[in-house]
């Protein structure tokens, strides 16, 4: 990571508003709904696995747009070919939905998820699940204006978390990136 690398890049309006409701029906009616496999215990949303060819060339200039923005901001060496299937997730007011601070990471010898990148695809206004993220103090938290078809990318090992859902309805794209284990 650069020695003065930002905690997390908002890219504000990011994708269009009909790339969100065209991103939201085609996963919600053919993505796999994720069973409890790695859902933490503080985790209240429901999760739906988009397969890349779900999400078209919207994917390609996503993956595109992370790369450039990891050369520009943070220089991690990440694997070009193997990323992880896109996380659709749903935060329903219903439930009181939340996920609770948590950081994006997987024990393996043979790699670190060292990006985490959200695009907000919400389609209606909500009220609370706000997104936090953990800068380099644990107690140091930063509420971040996240508005649908906004990007925003951070490395996954800082803490962060989406606070109660209190009205509405949020959904949001996540893909982690890749890279061989941090030294």
């Amino acid at each position: 990571m650069y020695a003065c690398s930002p905690p997390f890049v908002l890219n504000k309006r990011h994708i269009k508003s009909c790339q969100v409701d065209e991103i939201c029906k085609v996963v919600e009616e053919k993505g796999e709904v994720a069973k409890e496999r790695g859902v933490g215990p503080d985790k209240k949303a429901k999760t739906i696995f988009a397969e890349p060819p779900l999400l078209g060339d919207f994917y390609s200039r996503l993956i595109n747009d992370v790369f450039f923005i990891n050369r520009e901001y943070y220089g991690f060496d990440l694997y070009d070919n193997q990323l992880s299937t896109p996380q659709f997730t749903i935060y329903d007011s219903d439930q009181f939905a939340r996920y609770g601070p948590h950081r994006d990471m997987i024990p393996s010898p043979f790699y670190d998820i060292k990006l985490t990148a959200i695009i907000n695809v919400s389609q209606e206004p909500y009220v609370g699940g706000n997104f936090k993220i953990h800068e380099r103090l644990e107690q140091q938290k930063e509420e971040i204006k996240f508005d649908s078809q906004d990007l925003i990318v951070f490395p996954s090992f800082y803490m962060h978390e989406v606070t109660p859902l209190v009205t509405g309805v949020r959904k949001s794209l996540t893909i982690f990136f890749d890279g061989p284990p941090f030294r």
